[in-house]
C-alpha cells in the first residue's frame, strides 16, 4: 500500500511539472493533473492540502534539487580546479531551472491570493528563493579566502547578482524568444563566470 501511495504521488507530481513546462500554472488545474498522472482527480487531495500546495511541492522535489544539489556541492569545490568552471556549470543549471519557472512564477506573482499562499508556504518551511543565494556567497567567500576571487567582489552581491542574471536572461528569452535577446545565453553565463575569478 505505501508503494502504491509512493508511486502515486510522484505520478502527480511528475505530471504537474510536466503541464507547468507545457502550459503554465493556468494549465495545471486538478482535472488535467489527474489526467496526465493516470489517477482520479480526488487522489490528488489524499497527498496534497490544495493546488497551491501540490505546484509548490512539485517545483521544490523535481525542479530545486538540481539547483541545491550544484549550489551546495561548490563548497566541496573551493581551491581545486578553475573557479569559472565550477560557476559555469552552477549558472548553466540556474539558467536552466528559471527557464523551467518563469511562466509558473509570472502567474503566481499575477494573483494575490495565489502569491500569500506561496509566501505562507515558504513560511512553513523556513525557505524559499530568497535563501538560494547563500550556498553560492559561501563558496565565493571561501575561494576569496583563497585568493582565487577578487577581494573587491562582495560574495552576497555577487551571488545575487549571478541569480537575478540568469533569472533575467530566461525572463527574456521567453518574453523575445531566443534570438532576440541581447547577448545570447552562452556567452554571457561564459562572461559572468569569468568576472568573479582573479
Amino acid at each position: 500500500m505505501m508503494h502504491e501511495n509512493l508511486g502515486m504521488r510522484e505520478r502527480i507530481l511528475a505530471a504537474t511539472i510536466a503541464i507547468l513546462r507545457s502550459e503554465g500554472l493556468s494549465g495545471a488545474t486538478t482535472r488535467a493533473i489527474a489526467q496526465r498522472a493516470g489517477v482520479a482527480e480526488g487522489s490528488i487531495y489524499r497527498h496534497f492540502e490544495d493546488k497551491t500546495d501540490l505546484v509548490q511541492t512539485a517545483v521544490r522535489e523535481h525542479a530545486l534539487p538540481a539547483v541545491l544539489e550544484a549550489a551546495q556541492s561548490l563548497l566541496a569545490k573551493a581551491g581545486s580546479g578553475r573557479v569559472r568552471d565550477h560557476v559555469r556549470a552552477l549558472l548553466e543549471t540556474l539558467y536552466a531551472f528559471y527557464r523551467d519557472v518563469v511562466p509558473l512564477m509570472a502567474a503566481v506573482a499575477a494573483e494575490q491570493e495565489t502569491l500569500e499562499s506561496f509566501r505562507r508556504g515558504f513560511e512553513r518551511r523556513a525557505g524559499g528563493p530568497q535563501r538560494a543565494s547563500e550556498p553560492i556567497a559561501a563558496y565565493l567567500r571561501t575561494e576569496q579566502g583563497l585568493g582565487r576571487v577578487a577581494p573587491e567582489i562582495d560574495p552576497d552581491a555577487t551571488a545575487v547578482m549571478l541569480l537575478g542574471a540568469c533569472f533575467y536572461q530566461a525572463f527574456m528569452e521567453r518574453l523575445l524568444g531566443t534570438e532576440r535577446v541581447a547577448v545570447q545565453t552562452h556567452r554571457l553565463l561564459g562572461e559572468l563566470a569569468k568576472m568573479v575569478e582573479r
